[in-house]
């Protein structure tokens, strides 16, 4: 390791495929970019595992099986000093709590990012300990900030601090087909795409009531769901295809599950439709924008501030089934009354938001809050 970076160590719990796993391995892909040596802490293996391990970093398992709490909070705290780690960043409130108890004493410094509002019912005893342990509070928006603060009643100076979350958009711009799946897209009407596992936090139960509405209106369209049944939550999945099925809409509306060729697909499409319900970011739509199509979302707070309330992206008043079909009406007489001013539209909002949440850029302002501590 370089004697002259700080060594930074990403704490999970499993390396299986979360929001949070998802950034910190596109981190871990740009090692080299890094001002930082990056080293990984996990408890559990994962579907993830055999991907981290490919990008180089660290490695290392602190496994809790057979040991009791004690002799785990022991043999993790040996492991962080063995490696001089200088900051340990933590990715859940729980283990900022084993980081807390693991490293009295140590010189070890603490940062913990908030990935949604789980952590802000704690019980008291643990919240407390977890804001005056950490270093910094990272949040992944405003209104993620905005919400602890207000639950947390934290007076207007604080350490919590937004980080948004950074992509790696030549994902989006390598990527390939899934050739075990193709789609057959219908040219004759609107492709329309929402992307998502089904499961708390999105609605595509709304969307398909507005295909339903479009559909008793005779309007040419095929709806794509790209997104896994969640077996917590298969209701909301099932309801769906339920849904669909009894309305008629089976051969306009498909769900084709999880897909690892979501950019490919995004390239296909003539818009991206998008419900949320408690989002506290929005890679998918962000995704969608950095891909050059149209995107039409929900107003709801955190999409307003991704899309800089509506310049990068058409909002919709939430759960407004009418409001969203005048906005893909809009796009729909767009493509045809004056296609080389969407596409303009859509190219700069492309631009604007690679720059904003590209992973280097997230990277950089990590850099920044480390070199604070």
């Amino acid at each position: 390791m370089n004697a002259n970076k700080k060594i930074i160590a990403y704490f999970f719990g499993a390396l299986n495929r979360g929001g949070a796993e998802t950034l910190v391995y596109d981190v871990c892909k740009k090692k080299d970019y890094a001002p930082f040596e990056i080293v990984c802490l996990y408890r559990k293996d994962g579907e993830y595992t055999a991907a981290y391990r490919g990008t180089g970093v660290k490695m290392i398992k602190v496994n809790q099986k057979g040991q009791n709490f004690i002799r785990f909070l022991r043999s993790f705290r040996k492991t962080v000093l063995d490696n001089h780690i200088d900051i340990i960043h933590a990715q859940t409130g729980f283990n900022a709590l084993i980081c807390i108890f693991s490293l009295l004493g140590t010189p070890v410094k603490l940062i913990t990012t908030f990935h949604g509002f789980s952590f802000a019912s704690a019980p008291w005893w643990q919240r407390k300990l977890v804001y005056k342990k950490n270093e910094q509070l990272l949040c992944v928006s405003e209104y993620e900030k905005n919400y602890y603060e207000r639950k947390w009643n934290l007076p207007p100076v604080n350490k919590l601090r937004v980080v948004y979350n950074g992509i790696d958009f030549s994902k989006l711009d390598n990527s390939v087909s899934d050739n075990n799946a193709p789609i057959n897209l219908d040219r004759n009407g609107l492709n329309m795409i929402m992307v998502g596992s089904f499961r708390s936090g999105r609605s595509q139960a709304f969307i398909c009531q507005v295909a339903d509405r479009l559909n008793q209106r005779g309007f040419p369209f095929s709806l794509y769901f790209a997104g896994r049944r969640d077996e917590k939550e298969f209701q909301r999945y099932d309801d769906c295809v339920h849904y669909c099925a009894s309305h008629n809409l089976s051969e306009k509306v498909h769900f084709l599950g999880a897909r690892n060729d979501i950019a490919n697909l995004l390239r296909q499409m003539d818009l991206f439709v998008y419900a949320s319900e408690h989002d506290t970011f929005g890679i998918a739509v962000l995704e969608a924008i950095a891909s050059s199509i149209p995107v039409i979302v929900n107003d709801w707070t955190v999409m307003k501030e991704i899309t800089h309330d509506g310049q990068y992206a058409r909002l919709y008043e939430t759960d407004n089934i009418e409001d969203c079909i005048s906005k893909i009406m809009d796009i729909h007489r767009a493509y045809s009354e004056m296609p080389e001013t969407l596409q303009k539209e859509t190219d700069t909002a492309a631009s604007a938001i690679r720059e904003q949440f590209s992973i280097e850029h997230h990277i950089d302002t990590l850099n920044d809050v480390y070199l604070s501590v």
